[in-house]
Order: structure tokens, then sequence, then C-alpha cells
């Protein structure tokens, strides 16, 4: 079963992958205002002992459910690059600090758990307070470790919405489907031939390297599909 969902991952389309992908919030500020502002929406009108341990263990337990679960989204959602067509592993390998990202990942997925974890022990101590001001007490230390634990990943958390927006320059191939490569210096007439072959509409200019990244046609020759794809030059000789 594993071998048959592997493989019918890596038959998805890149436009497929990127879909998944949960994109992370601006920053760690963000993310920690947007997990308070939940807790504004429980009610605030309280007298006994009883109802502020009820509502601080709730605004505890909103707040970590909504930060975990972001950030597991954001972890898990990601391209595994293992799980990719060895086509796009290789190209992805190409544009992005591999290791980095991978690094990332973990942190994030590991930071969803203790945020998990903490709001689960904060909670608790809530519960078993006996007096009003311990019960708000284990809450602003939950809000407290919630937001060390976010500037912390604070730099994870740039770092993958910079490779995200260079993994979405990726153009969506089909490594299945025969293809033609242009190739060749700048400024020679690669885009020209790829708008005389096919329906795309590369940018054209006469001045060198106007391709900055692959731009993808397609060729009906009777029943043949062919995909063709223009390259930015290349100066090696």
């Amino acid at each position: 079963m594993a071998i048959k969902k592997r493989a019918a991952e890596m038959k998805e389309t890149w436009e497929t992958i990127l879909k998944r992908v949960v994109l992370p919030p601006k920053s760690a500020e963000e993310i920690f205002e947007a997990a308070v502002r939940r807790t504004r929406k429980v009610s605030s009108n309280l007298r006994t002992l009883q109802e502020i341990k009820r509502t601080e263990e709730k605004r505890v337990i909103s707040a970590s459910k909504y930060v975990s679960n972001l950030l597991k989204q954001v972890a898990l959602r990601s391209p595994f690059i293992e799980d990719l067509h060895p086509f796009y592993r290789e190209l992805v390998e190409v544009n992005i600090d591999v290791d980095e990202y991978k690094l990332c990942l973990a942190r994030v997925y590991t930071t969803s758990r203790l945020v998990a974890k903490i709001g689960r022990e904060e909670a608790k101590k809530i519960v078993f307070s006996v007096t009003m001001k311990e019960a708000r007490t284990a809450r602003r230390r939950f809000f407290g470790r919630l937001k060390s634990l976010l500037d912390e990943l604070e730099p994870c958390l740039q770092k993958l919405r910079e490779t995200f927006r260079e993994l979405k320059k990726i153009p969506d191939i089909n490594p299945e489907v025969f293809s033609l490569i242009i190739a060749g210096a700048p400024n020679v007439g690669k885009s020209s031939l790829l708008k005389a072959l096919t329906r795309a509409k590369p940018e054209i200019r006469e001045y060198p390297f106007t391709t900055k990244q692959l731009i993808i046609g397609h060729l009906e020759l009777g029943t043949q599909r062919i995909q063709v794809i223009d390259t930015p030059g290349l100066l090696d000789r």
C-alpha cells in the first residue's frame, strides 16, 4: 500500500502539489496575535473561581489548538522531497537549499507538538488551581511560553515563505510526456521558436536574458502531444 501511495504521489502534477501548501503567516507575531484574538471570544463576565478557571482553560486550549494545528498544516502539507517524481526532485534541489528546507519543516512540526504539550500542561494547572490569581498566572505563563517558541521559529517561517516563492516559479511540467527542449545561447530566437511551434506566449525582446525561467508550450503532431520547454540562455561554451 505504501508503495502504491508513493507511486500515486509521484504522478501528481506540480500545480496539484503546490495547491496543498499552507503558506506560513508573514511573521511569528501575526500567528501570536491571531491566537490572542481567539481568546477574546471567550466570555470575560466572570464572578466565581470555577467560572474563571473554565474560561482561562478555554483560552489556553483555544490558542494552543489554533497555533499547533496551523504549524502542523504548514509542515505536513509542504512538498516532501523524497515523495516527488525524480524529475521534480532534481529541479527542486537546483532551486532551493533542500537541507535547510527539511530542517525548517522539522522545526515547525516539532514546535507544533510543543505548543500542544504546553497548552495541555498549563490547562491542567488551571483546572487544579485554588485561586483566581493562580489560574490567571497559568494562562499568562502559557502565552509567554507560546510567544518565546514562535519568536524562535521566526527565521524558519521566513525561510519557508521564501522557499515557497521559489517553488512557485517552477512550471508545471509533465515528466511522463515526450518533451522537446529548446536550449542555446542568449538572444538567438529560442522564445520565438517556442511561440511559433506552440500557443505559448513568452516575452520576446531584442536584448538577451529576457527568458529567466522555464516556459512551457505544447505541440500536437497527429495523436502525439509534445511538451516544448523554452530555457534561459546558456553562457557555457
